[in-house]
């Protein structure tokens, strides 16, 4: 997951949540991956992760906290 990009990690873990499967390991491997890169998420990205995290009930989760984080300081972008 090293080289991918917001999109490719924001786009999987929006179709597993829209398809009610949410997999634990997956989001969790997908959050580490956007820790890394929140600088570089656009809000579409950014918003498909955190409705993720959401529907998957991932809210006491660290990544979820940071994206959050993110947003109230308006420092992603």
């Amino acid at each position: 997951m090293s080289e991918f990009t917001a999109q490719d990690l924001a786009d999987p873990a929006w179709a597993f949540a829209t398809l009610m499967r949410p997999d634990e390991r997956l989001l969790t491997a997908l959050a580490r991956a956007a820790e890394r890169r929140l600088g570089e998420f656009n809000p579409q990205d950014f918003t498909s992760m955190v409705w993720a995290f959401a529907t998957a009930d991932q809210l006491d989760e660290l990544p979820f906290a940071a994206l959050t984080s993110c947003a109230e300081r308006e420092s992603c972008r």
